[in-house]
C-alpha cells in the first residue's frame, strides 16, 4: 500500500489515534498547563530580577519564549560579535540546557544561521506540455 504524509494511511492515523488516546488518558494537556503557569511565574521573576536583559517572556504552556534587549544594552554582551540572543543560548547550552534560539547566528565562531535559507526558484522557459512530452530527457 502506498501512502503519502498527509495521505491519510492507516499506521499514521492509528499513531495519531493512540497519542490522542495517551494525552487524554494522561491528562498531559492539564499538566502542561499547570507546569506552563509555573515556568511563566519563574521566568517572569527573572524579568524582574534582570530587566536590563529580558525585555519580555511569551508563549503558552511549556512553549515559551524570552526577547531580550539589544546586546549593546547588555554589559556581559556587548563586546561580542554573535547577537545578545545566540550568545544567551551558547551560555544556556553550556550549562547543559535544551534550548532553540531564534537568533540569525548561534554560534559566533561557526557563524552557523538558524534561519531557513530558501534558494530562488529556477523558472523554465519551456512549457510544462513540453517536458511532460519528454520524460526520457529529464534529468
Amino acid at each position: 500500500m502506498h501512502g503519502t504524509t498527509y495521505g491519510g494511511n492507516p499506521l499514521a492515523c492509528a499513531v495519531g489515534h493512540k497519542v490522542i488516546e495517551i494525552i487524554e488518558r494522561d491528562r498531559l494537556d492539564e499538566t502542561v498547563r499547570a507546569v506552563g503557569a509555573q515556568l511563566d511565574e519563574g521566568l517572569r521573576a527573572l524579568q524582574s530580577v534582570y530587566p536590563t536583559v529580558i525585555a519580555d517572556s511569551r508563549g503558552l504552556g511549556l512553549m515559551r519564549g524570552l526577547v531580550q534587549h539589544p546586546k549593546d544594552g547588555i554589559a556581559a554582551f556587548a563586546g561580542q560579535e554573535a547577537s545578545a540572543s545566540a550568545q544567551f543560548v551558547n551560555k544556556l547550552h553550556e550549562a547543559g540546557m535544551l534550548t532553540v534560539g531564534r537568533a540569525t547566528r548561534l554560534c559566533g565562531s561557526c557563524r552557523r544561521s538558524t534561519q531557513r535559507q530558501r534558494r530562488p526558484r529556477r523558472r523554465s522557459t519551456r512549457s510544462r506540455a513540453w517536458r511532460r512530452s519528454r520524460p526520457a530527457e529529464r534529468k
